[in-house]
């Protein structure tokens, strides 16, 4: 079975049965549903859910009421922030969250985590790579943002900690799992290794490891990672996948428009693998369902 995620049209229409015909019409199984829905939209689209799989839910699910809908982020609030009052909405907001996805039959809530503070370093990174690729700038500045967010991190993570334990106790009472995507930037949390120190630290409990095709090459591509180490380190804790094409860093492609070989991915996903297509409003129609025919012919669903 593959879903497609509601960011491909979520921000192009205030219509909720339009938003749902024209997911579904690509011929996916389900959906996700995307942190880019605000309340009003929901509401209307409710309906309309009734009788559609929900596969996941993308935190923080719908906006939060304290923001304005074009401020829908996974990154509204950082886990990591050593802002208390912000720490406590994200876990706050992600309970929310949490409850909506149960409420609408969802398995998986995924999340974005947060960051470890270094100013503006992870994005000067990305765009030094895009105009140099991998000079001796670029080189310089990759080593200096690894040592940056290395000094500064466990404060971070010690939040982060604290938010997952009371959120990780919200989502076994209603038997949902927190799913950890990797991330774009590399600033950003979980990095390869946090992977593992947070599903370590929280054995036994409803969390697993969501990966994010383009992301994981876009950490290939800033020499940080290589993209299929992330599964062969982590399948055996996978619960879904963002599929996706990218050409360098540019990701969020129909599948076919970019680099990626999918095949590369099947020994990883088995029947209980959410496989969640998550494009862009630029794809066209044609290219997206183009894209999810060849999936499911390279990944055998």
């Amino acid at each position: 079975m593959i879903g497609l995620s509601s960011a491909w049209r979520s921000s192009l229409t205030i219509r909720g049965q339009v938003l749902v015909d024209e997911l579904l019409s690509m011929g996916v199984d389900g959906l996700e549903l995307d942190y880019r829905i605000p309340p009003s939209l929901f509401s209307d689209m409710r309906p309309a859910l009734k009788d559609t799989v929900i596969f996941s839910v993308h935190n923080y699910f719908p906006v939060p009421d304290i923001l304005l809908p074009s401020q829908g982020s996974g990154d509204a609030f950082l886990m990591t922030s050593l802002e208390e009052s912000e720490r406590r909405a994200a876990v706050d907001y992600t309970g929310r969250s949490l409850r909506i996805a149960g409420e609408l039959g969802a398995r998986f809530l995924v999340v974005h985590l947060g960051e470890v503070e270094c100013g503006s370093m992870g994005r000067e990174l990305v765009r030094i790579y895009r105009e140099m690729g991998r000079s001796e700038a670029f080189l310089r500045a990759r080593r200096s943002l690894v040592e940056e967010r290395q000094k500064k991190r466990q404060a971070h993570l010690d939040r982060l900690y604290a938010s997952l334990e009371t959120i990780l106790k919200t989502a076994e009472e209603l038997g949902l799992v927190v799913c950890v995507e990797n991330r774009f930037y590399p600033h950003q949390i979980p990095s390869f290794d946090e992977v593992g120190l947070i599903l370590n630290r929280f054995e036994g409990g409803p969390i697993r490891y969501w990966h994010d095709v383009g992301h994981g090459m876009v950490q290939e591509h800033l020499g940080l990672t290589p993209h299929l180490d992330w599964l062969k380190r982590y399948g055996m804790n996978l619960a879904g996948i963002h599929l996706h094409d990218a050409v360098g860093i540019r990701d969020h492609l129909a599948p076919g428009q970019g680099e990626i070989s999918f095949e590369e991915y099947r020994p990883f996903l088995n029947e209980r693998t959410a496989k969640i297509v998550e494009v862009h409003p630029f794809v066209e129609t044609d290219d997206l369902r183009s894209g999810i025919d060849q999936l499911r012919r390279d990944l055998g669903i």
